[in-house]
């Protein structure tokens, strides 16, 4: 028998464990270039990256978009203060553990020459719920996942808990966006974000406290009137004022005066998870 059978005969008989294996040990789903950890948990595992002996909390950071068409830089300088703050302070017991989720989704599809028609803030929604199932699978309960985040990001969140498909304890928003700024916003970005709305408002899933700023340019407290209305929303109309309104989650001011109450939703979320769990046994 040659040698070149015998090679081909053995890769035969470990075929079935083969693919047993790679029933079990799936490829590690793609987290997008950026994305990471505030800390380094301890003992994080490069194939389970949100597996942890220890009790968590985690804080799913979502940041801003740029132009549809335009891809989205990724940066730690995109987190906000208030948001690198509560990585590893303890609430009930649980240590509060924050990851900057830089979705694989940089461009998106909607009013583009070459477009699918498919908008940007709606792929990175379908992202995050990727990511969500990934830490569900790493041992993760949906009740100890807090969505977190800024302008399309925030939005983005919405239309998760909206859409119902992956639950999450919660969601703190600033300054939700994606439709460009109101001031120039044309047509058919005004027909898409009145769509998205209808979808968000017609949910009775919706649970997050919310944030919005005088003069921002994008969707200031008085066009987000629907969603202050929504059961389950907390609208908080920021005092701070500062140059740039729509980055007003990034300011001293903000983190003086919404910190506090940031962390105490979390832990009301995180409360109420718990009762349900104790409910549903």
């Amino acid at each position: 028998m040659s040698g070149r059978v015998k090679r081909v005969l053995r890769f035969g008989a470990l075929l079935p464990l083969l693919l047993l294996a790679a029933s079990v040990y799936r490829p590690v789903p793609e987290l997008g270039m950026g994305s990471g950890f505030v800390g380094d948990p301890p003992g994080r595992s490069a194939r389970e990256p949100f597996r942890s002996a220890a009790p968590r909390v985690f804080i799913v950071y979502l940041n801003g978009s740029v132009a549809e068409g335009k891809p989205d830089p990724c940066s730690r300088l995109a987190l906000p203060p208030v948001a690198a703050d509560l990585d590893g302070r303890m609430v009930d017991g649980y240590r509060l553990t924050v990851f900057q989720y830089c979705t694989p989704t940089k461009t998106g599809g909607f009013n583009q020459e070459d477009g699918d028609g498919v908008a940007k803030v709606r792929r990175r929604a379908a992202d995050t719920e990727s990511l969500l199932l990934r830490m569900m699978a790493d041992g993760v309960s949906s009740d100890h996942i807090v969505l977190m985040g800024q302008s399309a990001g925030a939005w983005a969140g919405l239309l998760i808990q909206a859409q119902g498909r992956v639950p999450v304890a919660g969601l703190i928003g600033f300054a939700p966006a994606f439709a460009g700024r109101r001031a120039y916003r044309g047509a058919a970005w005004q027909a898409e974000r009145d769509r998205q709305i209808a979808e968000i408002t017609a949910s009775d899933r919706l649970d997050g406290l919310i944030f919005g700023f005088s003069g921002d340019p994008f969707e200031p407290p008085d066009a987000m009137t629907w969603l202050a209305a929504r059961p389950g929303i907390a609208y908080r109309h920021s005092p701070c004022i500062v140059a740039r309104p729509h980055a007003a989650a990034f300011s001293p001011c903000f983190q003086a005066t919404e910190a506090g109450r940031i962390f105490a939703y979390i832990a009301m979320r995180l409360r109420a998870g718990a009762v349900n769990r104790s409910e549903r046994q």
